[in-house]
């Protein structure tokens, strides 16, 4: 693994304090929890996360701070979370999420991560795969859907996720606040702290995060092993039913209390939840941070699961485990009673 000193991290000086206030170098972030550089930096969890991933996605010989914000605006927060990826399918996500191709190099660096993600102490470089890409081009091909638009004519290239927009907001501090704020200035910093945080959630619900599974935990309620085990659950009945059911939980970065089933069903529609034909989608949205749910049913599932039923559901199912701090057993059971429910109504 790369042994740089340090990283490009569009650390705003306030963060830059922080650390040096905990004699922390950048080169040593990696060494601390995502709980842990939250409390330290005293930053929403979203930022901790997108810190963390630019210092570990950096480490990796060279891959820079432009590549590592192309894994984030894809949902990937740690090279734990590539492991099971390859490089093909990485550079296919990236430039439908673009809407452009991608020059060929870049398809190197994400043969290169996942590669790191799987053999940590690989002395490799990114053009140690081209060979190998060059191979598989040959024999495979591009996906059909590929987009024709070079990625030096679109502007998809430089559009970020609405999370990486987040991380923009306080580079863009950093760069206009480079000498430390006088203490009078507290209530201008304030406001300012507010306007980028209405113009993220504004951001958030325009280009809402693409989905990475069946199971989407922004708000990271769930262990890695408990979403595979959900993504699995509603994997098997989808095949089943053809019925999807997407969960998502969200922080309250994302949008305000008040807004909050607005947003809901726009990720519902956004994400496209349940096969066009039948309309038959069910969103689960969660949100501890506010201590909101809201289950979005497609007008498929609708003729089928009355709102009284859903909210049933939620009373009974989830929240009893949700006001124990339980949120898997949660939305485990409360999973459970909609596909039973359904199973039910189908018959």
């Amino acid at each position: 693994m790369n042994n740089k000193e340090t990283y490009r991290l569009c650390l705003a000086p306030r963060e830059r304090r922080k650390l040096r206030a905990h004699k922390v170098k950048t080169a040593d972030i990696t060494n601390h929890s995502i709980e842990s550089l939250q409390s330290m930096l005293a930053v929403p969890e979203i930022r901790a996360m997108e810190i963390y991933a630019l210092a570990e996605f950096q480490r990796i010989p060279s891959i820079g701070i432009k590549f590592a914000h192309d894994l984030i605006s894809l949902g990937y927060y740690s090279l734990h979370d590539l492991k099971d990826q390859d490089g093909a399918t990485l550079i296919n996500d990236l430039e439908q999420w673009t809407g452009t191709w991608i020059d060929p190099c870049v398809e190197d660096q994400c043969r290169l991560v996942v590669h790191y993600a799987n053999h940590p102490g690989s002395n490799k470089k990114w053009w140690d795969f081209t060979a190998e890409r060059k191979l598989f081009r040959q024999q495979n091909g591009y996906p059909a859907n590929r987009p024709q638009k070079p990625w030096y004519k679109g502007s998809g290239y430089i559009q970020r996720s609405a999370v990486t927009l987040f991380l923009l907001f306080f580079l863009c501090l950093a760069n206009t606040n480079c000498q430390t704020a006088p203490a009078n200035k507290q209530a201008q910093s304030d406001t300012s702290h507010a306007r980028q945080l209405q113009e993220y959630r504004q951001h958030f619900r325009d280009s809402p995060p693409k989905a990475t599974g069946w199971t989407t935990d922004m708000e990271r309620l769930f262990t890695d092993a408990q979403k595979l085990h959900l993504d699995s659950l509603i994997r098997d009945y989808e095949k089943k039913t053809t019925v999807e059911i997407a969960i998502v939980t969200l922080d309250t970065n994302a949008t305000s209390t008040d807004k909050f089933d607005d947003l809901a069903l726009h990720i519902s529609n956004t994400w496209g939840v349940g096969k066009k034909d039948k309309n038959n989608g069910v969103t689960i949205c969660i949100s501890k941070g506010y201590r909101r749910m809201r289950i979005c049913n497609g007008y498929g599932i609708e003729k089928i699961l009355s709102d009284d039923e859903t909210k049933d559901i939620v009373d009974n199912d989830f929240i009893p485990s949700f006001k124990a701090g339980d949120y898997y057993k949660g939305t485990l059971l409360g999973l459970a009673a909609i596909m039973a429910k359904l199973d039910a109504k189908m018959k």
